[in-house]
């Protein structure tokens, strides 16, 4: 399979198991391909519209893996309502 590029981000209420969300992707997408990439958008949409981004690697992930939280890559209230806001 090609390698893949994905991107993540969090918005709104904290949950638990937020970091486990991101490592699980992670973890999908090497498995597929050990090249593809996961982007984290900071501080949920904004960093989208604000090309505030980081990209995961192992040491990024082994990190945060189990931690629950939101600190990774933060969390962000910003709504994305159609092509005017981003």
């Amino acid at each position: 399979m090609p390698p893949s590029t994905s991107a993540s981000s969090f918005r709104a209420d904290k949950l638990p198991g937020g970091h486990n969300v991101i490592c699980g992707l992670y973890d999908g997408l090497k498995k597929q391909n050990p090249n593809s990439k996961l982007y984290g958008f900071l501080i949920g949409t904004r960093g989208l519209v604000d090309h505030q981004y980081i990209e995961m690697n192992d040491a990024l992930i082994d990190e945060y893996r189990n931690t629950g939280g939101f600190d990774m890559i933060g969390l962000g209230s910003h709504q994305a309502r159609g092509r005017s806001t981003i």
